[in-house]
């Protein structure tokens, strides 16, 4: 099972394209695992691959509604998947908040096929996918938390008031650096150990 929060500032909440906000997905080496996106129109979504492997292997799930924030707000967006309802189906629910503590759902229960990720060994990617070359995100990820099991052990915990020029170390662990980019931004990478992980700040 999976639970994904993230709390960001997105230059646009329906920005016309795809915007990965964490996940594990990596196109080369078939390593597709899992992540939390906003598409297109303001919807969040959850991807798995149940094999690595894009076209029929990936399922998703999609928030009933849209988030519909006006652009430049700051808000948490969550996503939880239970793989097996124990009904024959999964279950995904969608989350906002405003502080990362009180959860208002986000439009209904949506269900589908009992389904799994793939336990790839891709980077856990903040702001983008496939080692930052595609769905990257407008705007801040102030924080990203990825738990083992909804509501269970949370496995990263990347915040960027922690995080300072020279990065941090995580309750869990996870040893973050910074490395400025061509453009000036600041770009998060996790040590490889724990699985790097990347974000604009």
């Amino acid at each position: 099972d999976l639970d994904i929060a993230v709390w960001a500032t997105l230059d646009s909440w329906a920005s016309g394209g795809n915007q990965a906000l964490a996940g594990k997905w990596l196109s080369t080496g078939n390593q597709l695992s899992y992540q939390l996106r906003v598409n297109s129109t303001g919807n969040v979504l959850i991807l798995i691959s149940t094999t690595g492997l894009g076209g029929g292997a990936v399922v998703t799930w999609t928030s009933s509604v849209a988030l519909n924030l006006s652009a430049g707000t700051q808000r948490w967006a969550r996503g939880t998947l239970d793989v097996n309802n124990g009904a024959g189906g999964s279950t995904a629910k969608f989350y906002t908040s405003t502080d990362g503590a009180t959860w208002t759902q986000l439009g209904a229960d949506v269900t589908g096929a009992v389904a799994a990720p793939f336990a790839g060994s891709a980077a856990l990617e903040l702001g983008s996918e496939s080692a930052g070359t595609t769905s990257l995100v407008a705007g801040r990820i102030h924080r990203a938390i990825v738990r083992s099991g909804i509501g269970g052990t949370t496995v990263a915990d990347f915040d960027a008031g922690l995080c300072g020029q020279s990065g941090y170390t995580d309750a869990q662990g996870n040893v973050w650096t910074v490395n400025r980019s061509t453009t000036g931004r600041k770009t998060v990478v996790q040590s490889p150990a724990a699985r790097s992980a990347r974000s604009v700040i």
